[in-house]
């Protein structure tokens, strides 16, 4: 499973409900040079962001949010829907 955040309420949301087939595309080196994408169903969570987010993601994003002017809190108020993907196909090069 992956998990993703997004705006509480947004259009992404309702379109997920309608029709919850995803395509991710990720960064694999954080330089570009790889490209993973994951294709896979979606499902919006009913927990808050807050309540799923883990202590190593929080770790990982810390400085990216510190640079964006953002709090962990802020983060979690701001992106509090949570979505799970259940990858179905993973392709990378």
């Amino acid at each position: 499973m992956v998990t993703v955040f997004t705006a509480t309420g947004c259009q992404k949301v309702t379109n997920l409900r309608a029709n919850a087939r995803v395509t991710l595309a990720l960064d694999g080196t954080n330089g570009g040079g790889g490209v993973v994408v994951v294709e896979g169903e979606a499902e919006p969570l009913s927990e808050q962001s807050a309540a799923v987010a883990t202590p190593a993601s929080l770790e990982k994003y810390g400085p990216m949010m510190a640079r964006m002017g953002m709090t962990a809190e802020g983060m979690a108020a701001e992106y509090a829907q949570p979505i799970s993907v259940r990858p179905t196909r993973v392709v990378a090069w």
